[in-house]
């Protein structure tokens, strides 16, 4: 990750219109999300197997067609 995000949309007009806005409270649901199965898989599981491995990742979907890059030189003049 860059440093922003920009959620590129178009208004019903038909201008293109973009921010960070909806991007930044949407990952920080999934960092939520996942902290809430913590308790879970800590107590969940103990009396059923002895060794028990456990993955929690929160992941953002970003759909096709939405991701874009702008480069910059080492002065920091977009190219």
């Amino acid at each position: 990750m860059g440093k922003s995000a920009e959620c590129i949309t178009k208004d019903r007009n038909g201008n293109i219109r973009g921010g960070d806005k909806e991007i930044y409270p949407r990952w920080t649901q999934a960092l939520q999300s996942a902290t809430a199965m913590l308790p879970e898989v800590v107590n969940g599981y103990s009396d059923e197997k002895a060794i028990v491995i456990n993955w929690i990742v929160p992941i953002l979907v970003v759909p096709d067609d939405r991701l874009f890059v702008v480069d910059f030189d080492d002065s920091g003049v977009q190219t």
